[in-house]
């Protein structure tokens, strides 16, 4: 048995992962919960309530485990919901995924804290396509996933998942204007 990936029309992933589901075939599609602010106007007040809600990891990809035949492809491609195969460049045939790329997908993050890396910051990637590179974090966003650039690719940047990241070099830290740069000096004058 070997991993594909089948793509569903936009808006339609749940559906056709249910109808897939329903025939009987290994279905997986990954979500991530997440909670979302709401505003709400009640008697001239505004109010705001959270509400969690599951979100596609993979937008609208499905992955599906099968032994693949002419017939499971044609019964897959014209289910409802359902686009098609990836494929290779060049092919028509449906792309295997590795099994221990899918392995990887499906293991949980290994450190839930997220502020552990700060921008500046030297990082080793542990696992995943860049696994042995280095990197710089550029930023951290919103929702505590560092941006880190790599230099492969003309100095792309990438999120990365900080579990999947190894700190080597803490960013340091410089006096922000020249108060504080005398301050320092003052006090590293008194220390010695």
């Amino acid at each position: 048995m070997a991993w594909y990936v089948v793509e569903a029309f936009e808006g339609k992933d749940f559906e056709a992962q249910l109808r897939l589901a329903a025939a009987s075939l290994n279905v997986w599609r990954p979500v991530h919960r997440i909670e979302v602010e709401r505003h709400i106007r009640v008697g001239g007040y505004d109010r705001r309530t959270k509400v969690s809600r599951n979100v596609a990891r993979f937008g609208r990809y499905i992955f599906l485990e099968v032994d693949m035949t002419d017939a499971i492809y044609q019964a897959v491609k014209h289910t409802s919901g359902v686009f098609g195969f990836l494929t290779l460049a060049g092919s028509d045939a449906p792309a295997e995924i590795d099994s221990r790329h899918i392995a990887f997908l499906k293991e949980p993050p290994l450190i839930s804290e997220k502020a552990l890396f700060h921008s500046r910051d030297r990082v080793r990637i542990k696992a995943g396509p860049f696994a042995d590179h280095e990197g710089v974090i550029e930023k951290v966003d919103k929702r505590g996933v560092p941006i880190v650039t790599i230099q492969l690719f003309g100095g792309a940047t990438f999120p990365i998942d900080a579990c999947y990241l190894e700190l080597l070099v803490r960013r340091q830290d410089r006096p922000k204007d020249k108060r504080d740069k005398r301050r320092t000096r003052r006090l590293s004058v008194a220390h010695s």
